[in-house]
């Protein structure tokens, strides 16, 4: 039986003639999700068809293929919530802003220079997270993503959900390129957050996928975002109760 490591290694083969460098990481795809030339066209497509509501704060993990799409948000005038690197320090808040300023504040190093560390409090007692945006190394079409990350998205989702800070509902689009698509089903635990929607350029696929957990289960948490703020804050909180 053909193991998930094992798709996951023949797609990152499909893909091989598409990724785009990182500048610090270069083609080291085991560090980083890549971009690709075409994400912008899909995330236009994506923005197109199945934008989130207007004005909505919305989740965007900092894979390299979500920059585009995280410009057209911005510039479409809504906020994003974003992980710090590793989740350490918890999540940026970055407001939108038209033309270079939205594309300034896409890249990382602008989204650390533009936005504001938002503690769990003030997210709780903030407005809700409507739609969560995450790149992928790889998804099937039934939402489950797999290879290089994965997990740490899981994290960021429950611990949300659990905060009060999404639902457990909510939506969660992939945005990939046709490549990173494995066109079948694959068995995923309870605690993995399944896409609902996957974008790619022309084209999005409904998965089906039902509901993400409700909350952070042990083992949800990727290695090493025990240490992470949002999460030592979140378990704390909880043995209180």
């Amino acid at each position: 039986m053909t193991t998930t490591a094992e798709l996951a290694a023949r797609i990152a083969g499909r893909m091989a003639p598409h990724p785009l460098p990182d500048p610090r990481f270069g083609l080291d795809f085991d560090a980083f999700i890549p971009g690709f030339a075409e994400a912008d066209e899909a995330a236009a497509y994506l923005l197109e068809h199945a934008p989130p509501p207007a004005d909505a704060l919305v989740h965007v993990t900092p894979d390299n293929s979500l920059q585009p799409l995280r410009a057209r948000l911005l510039a479409s005038g809504h906020p994003l919530l974003m992980p710090t690197y590793g989740l350490m320090r918890g999540f940026l808040r970055i407001d939108p802003a038209e033309g270079h300023g939205a594309l300034h504040r896409s890249w990382l190093e602008g989204a650390e220079h533009y936005g504001d560390l938002v503690s769990l409090e003030e997210l709780q007692a903030g407005p809700k997270v409507m739609a969560h945006y995450v790149g992928a190394a790889a998804v099937a079409l039934n939402g489950v993503r797999f290879g290089m990350g994965h997990r740490y998205f899981d994290t960021e989702f429950a611990l949300m959900v659990e905060a009060g800070i999404t639902a457990a509902d909510a939506s969660v689009v992939v945005l990939v390129h046709p490549e990173q698509v494995h066109h079948a089903h694959l068995d995923a635990p309870d605690h993995e957050v399944r896409a609902t929607l996957i974008a790619m350029p022309g084209d999005l696929v409904i998965t089906g996928a039902a509901t993400g957990p409700s909350v952070l289960a042990a083992e949800a948490i990727a290695p090493g975002l025990e240490k992470a703020a949002p999460v030592r804050q979140l378990l704390s909180a909880r043995a209180w109760k």
